[in-house]
């Protein structure tokens, strides 16, 4: 996945206003970006950012021979530790 960079999340907040369980495992999440989406999806009930790294801005993309991605394959075994299960909601 890429980063969650305040675009995504602004579409997010826009398009989805309504959502009640948001997993954004394995991203790299600025704090504008975690702010837009904790103040703007007010309806969210769960919301997965385990695993993320969350950083102050995100770095322009291909920067620094790709080393500002976090290599989310690498961990992806973790991924039945702390799914999210479905709520009935």
């Amino acid at each position: 996945m890429t980063p969650c960079d305040i675009v995504f999340a602004s579409a997010l907040v826009s398009f989805l206003p309504n959502l009640k369980v948001l997993s954004v495992r394995y991203t790299q999440l600025s704090k504008p970006s975690l702010v837009i989406l904790l103040e703007g999806l007010r309806n969210v009930k769960v919301l997965n950012i385990s695993q993320c790294i969350i950083i102050e801005y995100l770095y322009p993309p291909h920067t620094q021979n790709d080393e500002g991605f976090m290599r989310w394959y690498k961990y992806a075994y973790l991924w039945k530790v702390d799914e999210v299960k479905s709520i009935a909601i």
